[in-house]
């Protein structure tokens, strides 16, 4: 697991070293300072919300929140596909 409660696990976690643009890093520097997060916790969270999108348990479970969602506005709308966001499982 990687995270313990919403915080890091100590003993899980591992140095590596990237690389990224002088832009880019200030970028993380500016939305570090923003939001008082560290920026490792950000390229954490970042890295881990990516990771995320390949997971078939995360499609799936996204499909499932959509299919609810416009399954609702369908009713209140009469036309489930005008809810509905389409073009992501394109």
């Amino acid at each position: 697991m990687w995270y313990n409660y919403g915080f890091m696990a100590m003993t899980d976690s591992v140095t590596t070293s990237i690389r990224m643009t002088r832009r880019l890093r200030e970028h993380l520097e500016r939305r570090a300072r923003a939001t008082g997060k560290g920026k490792n916790w950000i390229i954490n969270e970042a890295l881990r919300r990516y990771l995320e999108l390949d997971d078939p348990e995360y499609e799936s479970q996204a499909r499932r929140q959509s299919q609810v969602a416009s399954t609702s506005s369908a009713a209140e709308s009469g036309d489930w596909s005008e809810a509905a966001d389409l073009d992501q499982w394109k």
